[in-house]
């Protein structure tokens, strides 16, 4: 699959696609339409890490983690969905990798850092305070200032 509209047409049901396909006998013709199922990503191994520490470098995904010789490094990462708050990573970090989580936005590659392990946990579905409900007065009881 080269493509896959992220909109559903509300009028025939449908998602339009585009996929190149080997056609040596030409059976496929150019405006030919047909019918595609797609199979899902399957099981993957990944890691779950917070969702703030990703930083994107035009089309990348980047990570700070922190090296051997504990200056921090860039790794391009291949982002997978959101569970609870932390991001699950397919590609680009090893079990061992220390992750930065804190200071992002003054690092720079190269930097030492002291870094100090801990315990990355997932957040409460919804942790927000809860908001008032508002209330509109019907059109007959509203009032202007005079």
């Amino acid at each position: 699959m080269e493509f896959v509209d992220n909109a559903l047409d509300p009028n025939t049901g449908t998602i339009r696609a585009h996929a190149v396909v080997d056609n040596p006998k030409h059976f496929l013709t150019p405006g030919m339409f047909g019918r595609a199922r797609l199979l899902g990503s399957g099981h993957y191994q990944a890691m779950l890490v917070p969702d703030e520490v990703i930083t994107a470098d035009q089309s990348r995904k980047l990570v700070f983690v922190v090296g051997q010789d504990g200056k921090v490094v860039q790794r391009t990462v291949e982002t997978g969905p959101e569970v609870q708050g932390l991001r699950a990573i397919r590609d680009g970090l090893a079990p061992t990798d220390l992750v930065v989580l804190d200071g992002i936005a003054a690092l720079q590659p190269g930097m030492a850092v002291d870094a100090k392990r801990t315990v990355i946990k997932p957040r409460a579905p919804d942790t927000s305070p809860s908001t008032p409900a508002v209330t509109v007065p019907q059109a007959s009881t509203a009032t202007t200032a005079g």
